[in-house]
């Protein structure tokens, strides 16, 4: 996000994150991945390139647990797993269509 004052994190801060974040990259290096991070602005332009990505297979989400709207008890139990911050790996999804 674009801030007018321009906050940063203090040094020691950024420092333990960088190693943080290291670590995670050795990780993913020894499984095969890549990853990086993209921080986008809410515009057209950076919604294009996203879906590009998807087009190529440079960029594909994972989806942790996926419910039909219809099903009123599984989207509650699906919101309240995020909500509690115990959602493991991947979104939650829910089906609107169908």
């Amino acid at each position: 996000m674009n801030r007018p004052d321009r906050p940063r994190l203090p040094w020691f801060i950024r420092l333990a994150l960088n190693a943080a974040d290291s670590i995670k990259q050795f990780r993913a290096w020894r499984w095969g991945v890549h990853y990086e991070y993209m921080f986008l602005e809410s515009n057209g332009k950076d919604l294009e390139s996203l879906s590009k990505y998807v087009e190529e297979g440079r960029l594909s989400p994972v989806v942790g647990s996926r419910v039909n709207i219809r099903d009123i008890e599984k989207v509650r139990e699906a919101c309240q797993i995020v909500y509690s911050g115990k959602g493991g790996i991947g979104k939650a999804v829910i089906d609107v269509l169908g």
